[in-house]
């Protein structure tokens, strides 16, 4: 994407040296990477913590990082690749402690989904795509496709909670800029 004039930007809440993606970004090709040691430093967007088995930056405080890179020299084509961390599979389940005031009220007798394991996961996952909306409402936003994929099936080992998922499937959802004119890219 780079050789085809996009700017190749990544962003990620937990160490660079997890996987030595400090390594191997540069390698395929993203010329900025943006990881919890360098974004840290920002401590009045970066204050608070999130994760379970890997802690680390907020998805809701990336979210709003991306958008800033997506609505800063709005004339700069941009792919944009952002990794979640806390609403990203592993969490502790069930260590992971329901979302205080949540709407899909998770554990409780009005939950809107009966297995807990998963209500908490779609609570984690909720959150991400409203700042996933906040980025795509941003008035300020160029035209932008947004592609929303998982990087490996859901992987839950209680069957009632792996039923709610099809097996070996990967989800992801592609949103559409309609002010785009170009989509053969």
């Amino acid at each position: 994407m780079a050789d085809r004039g996009y700017r190749t930007i990544s962003y990620h809440g937990f160490s660079q040296r997890m996987f030595e993606r400090d390594k191997w970004y540069p390698r395929i090709g993203f010329l900025e990477s943006h990881f919890l040691e360098g974004l840290a430093t920002d401590s009045n967007r970066f204050h608070q913590r999130c994760g379970s088995v890997f802690t680390g930056l907020c998805d809701n405080d990336i979210a709003s990082a991306v958008r800033d890179r997506l609505t800063t020299n709005p004339a700069e084509r941009k792919l944009l690749y952002w990794l979640t961390l806390n609403s990203h599979i592993p969490t502790k389940f069930p260590y992971t402690l329901p979302k205080q005031g949540g709407n899909f009220k998770c554990g409780s007798d009005a939950a809107e989904i009966a297995n807990t394991k998963v209500c908490e996961l779609t609570e984690l996952w909720a959150d991400v795509f409203d700042g996933v909306a906040s980025i795509a409402t941003d008035p300020n936003l160029p035209p932008t496709d947004i592609f929303i994929v998982g990087d490996h099936p859901t992987p839950l080992w209680e069957r009632a909670a792996a039923e709610h998922f099809t097996p070996h499937k990967v989800q992801w959802h592609l949103l559409r800029d309609n002010r785009t004119t170009t989509h053969g890219e």
